[in-house]
Order: C-alpha cells, then sequence, then structure tokens
C-alpha cells in the first residue's frame, strides 16, 4: 500500500486532485500530478500552489480534476496542496490599481497643463481657446529691431500642377 494514500482511508473529507503543471501538456509531455486537499471548496479549473523542487519550493498549478477513484497500490506519491490562489481578489486588486494610475495620469497632465500655462503667462487662460490652437494663423516673429521678422518677404504662391510626362511611342 501506498503510505501516501492511506490519509484517504482514515479521513473522509481528504480528496484527491489532478493538476497540470503546463497549458500545454501534449506540447510539453507533462503528466497530470496527484496531490490531496482538506479544501472542500477546491474544483476543476482553479488555481492552486503546490510543492515542488524548484522556484523556493512551491509552484503553481491548474486543477484538471477531482474527487476521482484513489488507486491505492500505485506508486505515485500524493502530496498536499499548499493552498488555492485567490485570484479574483488579484484581478480586483488589479483593477483597483488600474483606477488608481488613470487617475494619477489625468491628475499629472492637469498639473503639467497648468506649469505650462503659468510659464507662458496665460494664469487660468485655456489653452484652447489660444487662435495658434484653434489653428489660426499666428502673429508673426519680431526681429531684434522691433518689426515683423517677415514682413518683407512675399507668401509663396500655390504650387502650380505639373503635367503628365508624355508617353512614348512603343
Amino acid at each position: 500500500m501506498n503510505l501516501t494514500t492511506a490519509i484517504f482511508l482514515v479521513n473522509k473529507s481528504v480528496r484527491p486532485v489532478k493538476v497540470s503543471y503546463d497549458p500545454d501538456n501534449a506540447k510539453n509531455n507533462n503528466p497530470n500530478w496527484l496531490f490531496k486537499t482538506l479544501d472542500p471548496d477546491v474544483k476543476k479549473g482553479d488555481m492552486v500552489v503546490v510543492p515542488t523542487t524548484t522556484r523556493h519550493g512551491m509552484t503553481v498549478c491548474k486543477v484538471e480534476e477531482v474527487d476521482f477513484r484513489v488507486n491505492f497500490d500505485t506508486t505515485t506519491e500524493y502530496h498536499w496542496i499548499i493552498g488555492k490562489v485567490d485570484v479574483p481578489a488579484y484581478e480586483s486588486i488589479k483593477a483597483q490599481e488600474e483606477t488608481v494610475t488613470d487617475r494619477i495620469a489625468i491628475a499629472e497632465e492637469n498639473r503639467k497643463r497648468q506649469e505650462l500655462a503659468a510659464a507662458m503667462g496665460l494664469g487660468d487662460i485655456n489653452l484652447t481657446d489660444l487662435d495658434i490652437v484653434q489653428g489660426a494663423t499666428p502673429l508673426p516673429l519680431s526681429s531684434p529691431r522691433g518689426a515683423p521678422a517677415y514682413a518683407d518677404v512675399p507668401e509663396a504662391p500655390p504650387e502650380a500642377p505639373k503635367p503628365y510626362p508624355m508617353e512614348e511611342p512603343l
């Protein structure tokens, strides 16, 4: 008799659990591994922490099957599941963090906008009210002597359409 399965005979609350280490069992040739738990809520699809000989002695696996018939004569050892991973709690924390970081980004953008307005001497003027932001022609730059820098430069005429090249006879 396999002594790691004896607990199933002594305590009816102990449940057998098959887990997979990798979602692509066929590609990686990873068989399901056998574990045991006292947690009545563990079900197929749950993520559980199990003992291993790598990664600080633990890794996360996916539950593939629960409450199957135990082979008491197998040589495969059944180890205890360390615990169930609370994935909904983790996802809730991530969602809350995303909300906070979005608010921080908006606040930072507003702060930078206010700093730019202050640096431009605009006070509380909304930058979208400025002609240059709305697409109007900006005022010409001043030259060092005070006259507009481009006052004497006429506007370039619009470019004439280019004629199509003539096709050469074959």
